[in-house]
């Protein structure tokens, strides 16, 4: 199903526009792109049509009328669902909506495959709110202070996995670590003796730590950004993410051949502990959630692919969507992508805004 729109196609909204609002609801009237659901709807007939089977035609071969005669309907179903709910999909993101209940589909109004698709939506959107200035939160320099123990801890760690994988004539060649296992077994350019090792282990470690310190500093300046704009979270959104996850759970447990009262049991948790700490994460990530739609589009933050320093931001969301370099993709997933890419966009901003600077990555990570 996901493969059904192609890169580069046109967006699936063809107009849109708000009919009515009464407080923070808004009706807004959505009709689909003629030549997108034409082309949807062939790619689904194609499919489908596969599986037909007409006596006196070999499986797949049979003339057009009389299999649309049989699959119509189910294609019509099909095609009606996955364009009324990509669309929603579409217009939540390119307008950044966040709705405070699910969004309400009605009107449908689906005459043939030629004319377009149109429907009704109601959204209750989520109210004003206003961005504080995020320069007020300056953070001092992050530490990047490593101890002697913690070198001597890395190269000890670093020893023990060698030992865990080498060959037994390698252990007997090199009882202990010194300058010879270094060279010969480490391979690393430049670094030859022990004290070369150190020096670039605490150079791992020192790395380590300002990413952690930075992390640390940005969620405490986030977190009183967001303090700041005193973000009512909806009972319905509570609700829908307790839902959720109680579902997702409860599929876990069933694969794992547990239940829930096991699991409760075995973490030391009433269901009450459960509710609230599921309660917490869903209005914390909730007000994160409108923080950065709100950041996002004060900032005008967008994408270009063309742009080499937006191709950095591109890059890392596929690949934390986990996305495969020669994956053919859907307009869809590249619409996920890009906005994946302009979080981080917006992230890396934020940092800027409240004091820190971008660093580069060191350019190899130490393994024995």
């Amino acid at each position: 199903m996901a493969q059904l729109l192609e890169p580069g196609a046109q967006k699936l909204i063809g107009s849109k526009k708000v009919i009515s609002q009464e407080g923070s609801v808004y009706t807004y009237e959505i009709t689909i792109n003629g030549a997108v659901q034409k082309d949807s709807y062939e790619k689904l007939f194609a499919a489908r049509s596969k599986e037909i089977e007409i006596k006196g035609f070999r499986k797949g071969e049979a003339p057009r009328n009389l299999v649309e005669q049989q699959v119509y309907s189910d294609v019509v179903k099909d095609l009606t669902n996955l364009m009324v709910n990509y669309s929603v999909e579409e217009l939540l993101a390119d307008e950044g909506i966040i709705a405070t209940t699910s969004p309400e589909v009605e009107k449908v109004n689906f005459t043939m495959v030629e004319s377009p698709l149109s429907f009704t939506i109601k959204i209750d959107r989520l109210p004003d709110y206003k961005l504080p200035d995020v320069k007020k939160f300056q953070v001092p320099a992050p530490s990047t202070e490593v101890k002697p123990e913690d070198v001597e801890t890395a190269r000890k760690n670093l020893w023990e996995e060698w030992v865990s994988k080498a060959k037994e004539e390698d252990k007997v060649k090199f009882p202990e670590l010194n300058d010879a296992w270094v060279e010969e077994q480490m391979k690393i350019p430049n670094v030859k003796t022990v004290a070369d090792l150190e020096k670039l282990l605490v150079e791992e470690l020192q790395h380590a730590k300002l990413h952690q310190e930075e992390d640390k500093l940005v969620n405490e300046s986030l977190a009183k950004a967001i303090a700041e704009m005193n973000i009512e979270v909806p009972g319905a959104v509570v609700e829908r993410s307790l839902k959720s996850n109680m579902e997702t759970q409860e599929a876990q447990f069933k694969q794992y051949g547990i239940t829930f009262q096991e699991y409760l049991k075995h973490y030391n948790k009433t269901e009450e502990d459960y509710k609230k700490e599921a309660t917490e994460a869903a209005e914390k990530r909730f007000r994160e959630d409108v923080f950065w739609t709100l950041f996002i589009k004060d900032r005008g933050i967008k994408i270009n692919p063309q742009d080499s320093k937006d191709v950095v931001f591109v890059n890392y969301a596929a690949s934390v969507l986990r996305v495969k370099s020669d994956e053919k993709l859907s307009q869809r997933q590249v619409d996920v992508i890009l906005q994946t890419a302009a979080m981080y966009k917006a992230v890396q901003i934020f940092r800027e805004e409240i004091g820190l600077t971008p660093h580069e990555e060191p350019d190899m990570e130490i393994k024995a």
